[in-house]
Formats: C-alpha cells, sequence, structure tokens
C-alpha cells in the first residue's frame, strides 16, 4: 500500500523530503528553495525556512528526531 500525499502550496517541486522516527513531522525541501516542517495531523506548515539560495536536493533527520541538515544547489 502506498501513501500519497497532494501538498498543494509546493506547485515548484519538492526534490527531498523526510517524516520524523516519530511520524509527527514531515519536512519538504524543492525547488522554491525553502524547507517547510509540517504537523502530520493536519499537515498545516508549522515552520518555513529560506535561508538557502538555491534549490534544496536533500533533507537528514538526526536519529533522535530533534535535528536536520539540508543540502543545496546554493
Amino acid at each position: 500500500m502506498a501513501l500519497e500525499i497532494k501538498i498543494p502550496d509546493d506547485s515548484k517541486g519538492i526534490n527531498a523530503s523526510a517524516f520524523t522516527k516519530a511520524g509527527d513531522l514531515f519536512i519538504t525541501g524543492g525547488n522554491n528553495k525553502s524547507i517547510k516542517i509540517r504537523n502530520t495531523t493536519n499537515w498545516n506548515v508549522l515552520q518555513t525556512l529560506t535561508e538557502h539560495t538555491g534549490s534544496v536536493t536533500s533533507l537528514v533527520i538526526s536519529p533522535n528526531d530533534q535535528n536536520f541538515v539540508s543540502g543545496s544547489t546554493d
């Protein structure tokens, strides 16, 4: 069974995504140069990070779900 999530506010494309181990957060990054952290209960955006100047290409969450690192073309 596959899970399909439609995220309408990321129309420029998502290149990287990750769920926390706890499953309560979903983090995405893409061509719009931003990273969005969403609550998986209602999929609302909790925080948008806009520090990258290039497309976000990768995301990794730490084993304890406390931190994450992102890579981009900037």
